[in-house]
């Protein structure tokens, strides 16, 4: 467990202060820096204090890509629950970046071709200076649902069920719900990544948490991928 830090029992809001913080520091010391970033309910404080930096201390984005982890599989990028219209609300809108350096896999036509080609181009990137990941009730991370390989690529996957039905809450007025995504793979975040941060709060993670703590690979909870990372914390509101 040397390789993964666990900070435990400390606020959510306090801890997603922290973490906003070294995205903050990497971007005022970094040439050009590249990131890896979430949708969902537990970056959203942390957006939230990337944004209050930028207009309190105007930090620049200007120079940085941005590389989202999955999107839904169908979806038009116009629509308003697709993941990048989640990040333009959450954080893009918001602070200066140039849109045209952030990045999201193409849930539209070929999907094989698609996840080739985001593949390749994270491959062509430099390394990301930091991932943010979140975990889902089932240990999962990206769209990699329980069972997914370590060495998993860049590919397109059929969502589980519990995974369907938190969906089916958000998209209960659409025609369209999602049953597949698109995503990263395990292996493509762990290669591709110089450090991970993981932020999970509430007691529906306690599980999947305990679980990594062991720091046993379990095919079933994908986060335990992460012990094979050289540099990963993991921030939780939770007393383990």
């Amino acid at each position: 467990m040397k390789n993964i830090n666990f900070i435990e029992s400390i606020d959510k809001d306090k801890a997603s202060k922290k973490v906003a913080e070294q995205f903050i520091e990497i971007v005022n010391k970094v040439d050009n820096p590249v990131f890896c970033l979430p949708t969902g309910n537990s970056p959203v404080l942390t957006y939230n204090h990337i944004i209050d930096d930028y207009k309190k201390n105007k930090t620049s984005w200007k120079n940085v890509r941005t590389y989202n982890l999955d999107e839904y599989a169908g979806i038009r990028v116009e629509h308003p629950k697709s993941f990048r219209s989640f990040m333009l609300d959450s954080l893009f809108n918001h602070i200066d970046i140039d849109k045209s350096n952030t990045f999201f896999p193409n849930p539209i036509g070929d999907l094989d071709k698609n996840s080739l080609e985001y593949e390749n181009q994270i491959k062509n990137e430099k390394q990301f200076d930091l991932t943010l990941l979140g975990i889902g009730i089932d240990g999962h991370i990206a769209y990699n649902e329980p069972g997914s390989k370590i060495n998993s690529k860049t590919r397109w996957v059929h969502l589980h069920n519990s995974t369907i039905d938190l969906i089916n809450k958000d998209f209960k007025d659409e025609s369209f719900v999602p049953h597949f995504g698109i995503t990263m793979g395990v292996e493509t975040i762990i290669k591709n990544s110089n450090k991970i941060i993981l932020i999970a709060f509430g007691e529906s993670k306690r599980n999947a948490l305990e679980i990594l703590k062991k720091g046993k690979l379990d095919k079933n909870i994908t986060a335990t991928a992460l012990l094979k990372h050289k540099n990963v914390e993991i921030w939780t509101d939770l007393k383990l």
